[in-house]
């Protein structure tokens, strides 16, 4: 899930991953494959005095970015064993 809010609010281990942020408003978007989390996608206002805005956006792509890499994954497990490529190419 997405975790919004505060930079001291968050779950200590993840504070201590991300170490400080600049302004206290922090995102945690995670990019999932099918079966985990692959990556986190973090994003904060820096220096700016404002609101993160429109960060359904970046969630979004998070998602994206999941299905990417997993279609990604799955595209070289098949390229190890010999299987087709795109359009029936031999990798």
């Amino acid at each position: 899930e997405v975790v919004r809010g505060p930079h001291h609010e968050l779950p200590e281990p993840l504070r201590t991953l991300l170490g400080g942020a600049a302004r206290d408003e922090v995102v945690v978007f995670p990019v999932r494959g099918i079966q985990r989390v692959i990556a986190l996608v973090v994003a904060d206002n820096g220096e700016r005095p404002f609101p993160i805005a429109h960060w359904e956006i970046v969630e979004l792509a998070a998602e994206q970015a999941g299905m990417a890499f997993e279609n990604e994954l799955l595209r070289r497990k098949l390229a190890e064993r010999g299987l087709s490529g795109p359009k029936g190419e031999r990798p």
